[in-house]
């Protein structure tokens, strides 16, 4: 059995960066008027939802690469639920 050696460093700054990127996003949303707030607040609302499944592909990976397969088959399993998620809302909200 090996050990993964999968860590945080490299997806700390970046981390860092999408929060305070959301957070100045949001703050636009809610007090810019009109078009402009809107498009802010549905960007702060991307962020937040797509970074944790970009953690997930990221860490599927990395796994992938050590060769354990119990972790990436839930990886991607976990990124196909989500996705048959958005295909049903999207296919009965129409």
């Amino acid at each position: 059995m090996t050990v993964s050696s999968i860590t945080g460093v490299r997806q700390a700054p970046w981390l860092r960066s999408v929060a305070w990127g959301s957070m100045v996003s949001a703050l636009v949303g809610i007090t810019a008027p009109g078009r402009v707030g809107v498009l802010a607040a549905q960007l702060a609302i991307a962020m937040v939802t797509v970074t944790p499944l970009l953690r997930v592909v990221w860490v599927t990976y990395r796994l992938a690469r050590e060769g354990d397969r119990r972790f990436v088959t839930v990886g991607i399993a976990l990124l196909g639920t989500v996705g048959l998620g958005v295909t049903t809302s999207i296919l009965l909200s129409g």
